[in-house]
């Protein structure tokens, strides 16, 4: 487990991201009893629980009931006195009865609350026969990857294969200047997610933008013009986030050969997590790299290794492919801290003859 030292100006990116409560509190109640007043418990409120993106995009209700409770009880245990709003934030936490089949975190890619990105996520690991819409530690490693590397992507087009809920994209959007970032997926479930958490993020781009006699509806325009039969019809959205043309499309992985993705999209990059976990898919999966791969499109695949075997037969069969396989390094940012045994691999794919 990567546990790195928090800070005072820490708190509040773990806080919105939602990291562990027992590893969150030390430093928490260490800021608040800084002062002998009221104004570091009163500050701490404002920003997190009371912050007006919370408020708008909750995170886990149990989660915020139980970060509460601690907080107050240690402050207690140390003799120290709590202010009215910490009890009152508390009580209303507590009587929200309503648990939510959703719930949001936000992931602070700088050190402003303005360069966050906004994820929904299913409050079950496994929701409606997937586990394509919760946010899984694969996809952060993805994200590590691509920021330290992001002059690597600048200016290039990006396909994303089972973007899930779509936190990397939106965060490669977001930092690493890509000219284009095509999010896809197959599964119903995942796809209306995805393109509600991408619709969240460009939409924050355009209110930051517009003015307010603009119609917001208006600003992009789904344009499919030029895109080969087939693309165009599994085209759900189209923005933009910063200077990057976003895409949302419907691609099951076993139609990217037929779609003929490779000339269609031509992207530079394509990029993939959490895709290695049942040996049955792997064929359609290998397949659908082995036509996306060549001499001018490099693939990075995040992998979480719940077992060896599954990545051993993933790796042998992309051999058998002749795609070639480097395991990469990544750094670890405070943002997307590893906080799972499971290792994560990251590895470039590209072809044997590719110079």
């Amino acid at each position: 487990m990567d546990v790195l030292p928090l800070t005072d100006e820490s708190y509040q990116k773990l806080f919105l991201r939602g990291y562990p409560t027992k590893l969150l509190i030390p430093v928490i109640v260490d800021t608040l009893t800084k002062d002998s007043d009221f104004n570091s418990q009163k500050q701490f409120l404002e920003n997190t629980i009371s912050l007006p993106l919370v408020k708008q995009y909750p995170l886990k209700i149990e989660y915020m009931q139980s970060l509460m409770k601690l907080i107050i009880l240690e402050l207690e245990n140390k003799g120290l006195e709590v202010c009215n709003e910490f009890y009152e934030t508390f009580f209303e936490l507590t009587n929200t009865h309503a648990k939510s089949a959703t719930h949001f975190k936000h992931y602070m890619l700088r050190e402003s609350i303005e360069h966050c990105i906004t994820i929904q996520e299913s409050s079950n690991f496994i929701g409606e026969g997937t586990t394509g819409l919760h946010t899984w530690q694969a996809s952060q490693a993805l994200v590590n990857w691509c920021i330290t590397h992001k002059f690597r992507l600048q200016n290039k087009c990006i396909l994303e294969l089972g973007s899930g809920v779509g936190l990397a994209g939106l965060a490669v959007s977001s930092e690493c200047e890509p000219q284009t970032f095509w999010f896809s997926d197959c599964h119903p479930s995942v796809l209306g997610m995805l393109l509600s958490n991408v619709k969240v993020n460009v939409d924050r781009e355009i209110d930051s933008k517009l003015s307010d006699t603009l119609e917001k509806d208006n600003f992009f325009k789904v344009s499919s013009f030029g895109m080969p039969n087939g693309v165009e019809e599994n085209i759900l959205y189209q923005g933009r986030m910063k200077n990057t043309s976003v895409y949302v499309m419907n691609l099951p992985w076993e139609d990217i050969p037929n779609l003929n993705i490779s000339q269609g999209i031509s992207p530079d990059i394509v990029l993939a997590a959490d895709v290695v976990y049942d040996s049955t898919i792997l064929e359609s999966l290998c397949s659908a790299l082995c036509h996306l791969v060549h001499k001018n499109c490099i693939a990075v695949v995040a992998c979480t290794v719940r077992n060896e075997d599954t990545t051993k037969e993933f790796l042998e069969m992309l051999e058998k492919l002749h795609v070639s396989v480097e395991m990469e390094e990544t750094t670890k940012f405070l943002e997307f801290l590893n906080l799972d045994e499971m290792p994560v691999r990251v590895y470039k794919l590209s072809r044997f003859n590719s110079s």
